[in-house]
């Protein structure tokens, strides 16, 4: 079995090394050592969604994990890329945000704004397929976020949200988190690069 050591890397390295090594060498187990929980988490799931049966131990300040290949995991399923009536594909319409207010300016006014704008997104005829949070943004899929009801309604409308784990680590959020899931820079940075309408909002 190969082994990988990631300790003292940073999201998203652990995953690109993680993927990298897949690649080459098909079907071969293999361990990955980590020392973050944020790597621990996207390895784990990256590997899941290739395949792999994932075992995790704790060691003295670092994680192993052993994959295994061959295990057909259920994952999430992406937004699904679907042709145009152009003949050109498109993928899925997402929105970023990189704060917890809504616009520059005046901080109370932009969380009212915000509040307003998702509570809107639940009322409109065409809605985002994916809503990802970054920096603090990360703050409002959390519990005690103002527009917590309105993020799970989108959610149960079939809106996938994705918050980003260093960000939520960052902040001391990781077990305050209320709805979607916890992503990384690598899926993050994938999903933007096959979205056919990206908005960002800060």
């Amino acid at each position: 079995m190969e082994t990988l050591d990631c300790r003292g890397q940073a999201c998203p390295r652990p995953v690109v090394e993680t993927k990298n090594f897949i690649e080459a060498n098909v079907s071969v187990p293999l361990e990955v050592l980590v020392d973050n929980d944020a790597a621990r988490t996207n390895v784990s799931r990256f590997a899941a969604s290739r395949g792999y049966r994932v075992a995790v131990s704790e060691g003295e300040g670092h994680y192993r994990l052993t994959l295994t290949p061959g295990e057909t995991v259920s994952v999430a399923p992406e937004p699904e890329i679907v042709p145009h009536r152009s003949g050109m594909a498109y993928g899925p319409r997402v929105v970023l945000f990189g704060s917890e207010t809504l616009g520059r300016g005046n901080e109370q006014l932009g969380q009212v704004l915000a509040k307003g704008f998702f509570y809107t997104l639940t009322q409109a005829d065409q809605r985002p397929d994916c809503l990802v949070f970054i920096n603090s943004g990360v703050r409002l899929s959390c519990l005690g976020s103002p527009v917590l009801d309105s993020l799970e309604e989108l959610a149960a409308l079939g809106c996938r949200i994705i918050s980003c784990g260093t960000c939520l680590d960052y902040f001391g959020l990781k077990e305050q988190l209320a709805v979607g899931e916890v992503g990384n820079m690598y899926s993050i940075v994938d999903l933007l690069n096959r979205a056919s309408h990206l908005i960002t909002l800060n």
